[in-house]
């Protein structure tokens, strides 16, 4: 990632392109069946993107986190946070 750069007549703005959604715990077994891959499979798409600096503020992190870890957002509604 780069900083923001300024020049006397534009700008350049580096940024994150994340993407998260709802996902279901899937297993594949491989050929000999002794073998099983167990992953996460995104069922659908929500696209974040943010730039270099608003990736560090402390709103943006809790968001994002939220965001990627759905149980945190359902204790956060329970506790009223």
């Amino acid at each position: 990632m780069k900083e923001t750069q300024h020049t006397r007549t534009a700008y350049t703005v580096d940024y994150y392109s994340l993407h998260t959604g709802p996902v279901e715990t899937c297993s594949l077994v491989i050929d000999d069946r002794e073998r099983r891959l167990t992953f996460q499979r995104l069922l659908s798409t929500e696209e974040v993107i943010t730039c270099i600096d608003c990736y560090r503020r402390a709103d943006v992190r809790r968001d994002r986190e939220l965001r990627f870890r759905v149980e945190l957002a359902s204790a956060e509604s329970i506790s009223g946070g």
